[in-house]
């Protein structure tokens, strides 16, 4: 367990306060950061550090006097992350923030906002719908995993990829919850379900994937969707495409496909395979958003970190900046209740669209869905924008 305090000296804070505080309110950041998912935590926290710096900097808060934060290592694993819980709350933890992998979330929702009554506020990741509640003591800042699948099935309505009035499709995919929920959002927005014709699994953490994908073209969809991330993504890109399977099933994506380092992974290919060019991918966020709080949000991280942010950091962000603001609005006494409240309510500008960021009724922001297709320019692989779906609401089609 490692303890950050915010120390006004970094922060440049020069706020007096007349009020008398009580002692500092301990939060809990709970992200993994010795597992595979090690990268998604330290990039969160990253995220989150720059925007706590930025906002506390810019209204002068007394935070010292107000929270201290923990970052403790979830391991990605639901009972270490468990296990953790009742060691942070013992010691007086008044939130939970954080989480990255879903079945960590699942785990531990119930236990912290029924059994511990704290706020539980998801940044990292944690996307399965199945957390999804109504409790005052629940916030999401990242993202639904039907979020972008939901938005590709709404283009494909419209854009059909192979120009028939009626297409059958399959869904491949990594067999946990994420993978699993992918295939679901699709699912929801492509109502005529008889035209779905099977769904992929592919065993978790495992690369090679030769079977799975002729199994997928032997069914003869008109398109494909498919759930990948990390290294699992860049090993199934490259042998769709070095078996020649984009040529009779299109490919459309969650963003993960073609996250971070990936796409220059692809261009060791791409003259030989052709690799990922035709790819249709959608995503709620990209580095090169043309907005203003984003162009200002990729300037300070590079500035902090001298590297480009990620999604994972971008939610942090958010997260670290409306944090800051509910509890200026609270005078930095603190309520659990209240602070997701302000956080649900205190305008945010975010880079995620430009604008004021929004919450449904279950406490989920309301995010775009923003289409892109991956191209080739001379020698580089780009991914050209196409389409966007702004502030997808998924309150009237979940429970």
């Amino acid at each position: 367990m490692c303890k950050h305090a915010l120390f006004a000296s970094v922060l440049s804070l020069a706020f007096i306060s007349e009020v008398s505080y009580a002692a500092p309110a301990k939060i809990t950041i709970l992200l993994p950061f010795t597992s595979v998912y090690k990268h998604l935590g330290e990039s969160a926290k990253k995220g989150f550090l720059l925007g706590i710096k930025k906002e506390g900097h810019d209204i002068k808060a007394d935070l010292d006097n107000w929270v201290t934060f923990d970052f403790v290592d979830s391991k990605a694993d639901p009972a270490s992350a468990e296990g953790e819980l009742k060691k942070v709350v013992a010691q007086g933890s008044k939130a939970i923030m954080g989480i990255v992998s879903s079945d960590v979330a699942e785990k531990i929702r119930d236990q912290v906002i029924n059994e511990h009554k704290i706020p539980f506020i998801v940044f990292g990741a944690a996307g399965t719908p199945k957390i999804r509640t109504k409790n005052p003591l629940y916030l999401r800042m990242s993202f639904s995993n039907y979020l972008a699948p939901y938005g590709l099935a709404l283009w494909e309505l419209k854009n059909p990829v192979s120009g028939k009035p009626t297409r059958k499709w399959s869904c491949i995919y990594a067999d946990y919850a994420a993978g699993k929920d992918v295939c679901e959002g699709f699912a929801l927005a492509y109502k005529n379900s008889q035209n779905e014709l099977k769904r992929i699994p592919v065993p978790f953490k495992t690369l090679e994937k030769t079977k799975q994908i002729e199994e997928l073209v032997s069914l003869k969809p008109d398109f494909a969707v498919a759930f990948f991330a990390g290294a699992e993504a860049s090993f199934f890109v490259r042998d769709y495409y070095k078996l020649k399977a984009q040529k009779q099933v299109r490919l459309l994506a969650p963003g993960f496909l073609t996250a971070g380092q990936l796409l220059k992974d692809y261009e060791k290919t791409q003259r030989e395979f052709d690799t990922a060019v035709g790819l249709v991918t959608a995503s709620h966020w990209d580095v090169d958003l043309k907005n203003d709080e984003n162009v200002e949000f990729v300037k300070n991280f590079r500035s902090e970190y001298t590297s480009d942010p990620d999604i994972y950091s971008m939610h942090g962000y958010d997260t670290g900046r409306l944090l800051v603001k509910a509890l200026k609005e609270m005078k930095g006494q603190w309520n659990g209740t209240e602070l997701v409240n302000k956080m649900r309510t205190v305008p945010l500008m975010s880079p995620r669209h430009g604008t004021q960021l929004k919450f449904d009724s279950h406490g989920d922001p309301l995010n775009a869905a923003y289409i892109y297709q991956v191209k080739k320019v001379g020698n580089q692989l780009v991914q050209e924008r196409i389409a966007e779906f702004p502030a997808i609401n998924l309150d009237t089609q979940l429970p």
